[in-house]
C-alpha cells in the first residue's frame, strides 16, 4: 500500500485537477466509445482545454523551475462538454 500511494502521489503531485479530472473520465470513458475516432475526438477536446489555463502556467513553472500554481478548479472550471458529455446524450 505504501508503493502505491508514492506512485499515486507522483502521478497527482503537481497536476492540474481540471486536467486529472478529465483524464481519469477518458480512462473510464474512452474505451467504452464505439469507434476510435469518437475518443480521439474527446481526447482532443481534453487537450485543448487543458492547454489554455493550467497548461500555460504548467509550461511557465517548467521553464523556471518552480512548481506550478493551478488556478482551475475541478468545482468551476470544466469545459463545457463535459457535463454534457458525463451525463449522456
Amino acid at each position: 500500500m505504501d508503493e502505491a500511494r508514492k506512485l499515486a502521489h507522483k502521478i497527482v503531485d503537481n497536476r492540474s485537477p481540471v486536467a486529472l479530472a478529465l483524464a481519469r473520465q477518458m480512462l473510464y470513458r474512452n474505451a467504452a466509445e464505439p469507434h476510435p475516432v469518437e475518443a480521439h475526438r474527446i481526447d482532443s477536446l481534453g487537450m485543448f482545454y487543458t492547454s489554455i489555463a493550467d497548461g500555460k502556467e504548467g509550461v511557465r513553472a517548467f521553464l523556471e523551475k518552480r512548481a506550478p500554481e493551478f488556478q482551475s478548479r475541478v468545482s468551476t472550471d470544466l469545459p463545457l462538454f463535459y457535463k454534457e458529455w458525463v451525463s449522456g446524450p
